[in-house]
């Protein structure tokens, strides 16, 4: 399935939380290269979360690829 942009590059960002609310798994790429299979960082079904905060910051782009095309992440981001 295609990937999709999470959240763009920003370097305010202090804080961002993605959280896979759909009932497939998602897998997130930190940087500039899409997210291809899942050789990023693992989010099960029905909650699985990733933080970025001050203690693991993360200023690029952040793309997702899910297993299936019917899936959902809430996404939530600050400065």
């Amino acid at each position: 399935y295609g990937h999709t942009t999470v959240l763009l590059a920003r370097s305010t960002r202090d804080y961002a939380a993605i959280v896979n609310t759909g009932s497939n798994y998602v897998c997130l790429h930190l940087g500039a290269t899409v997210a291809k299979n899942c050789n990023g960082i693992y989010l099960a079904p029905g909650g699985g979360s990733f933080e970025i905060t001050q203690d693991n910051p993360f200023h690029g782009t952040i793309t997702a690829i899910a297993n299936s095309a019917t899936t959902s992440v809430t996404v939530v981001e600050s400065d």
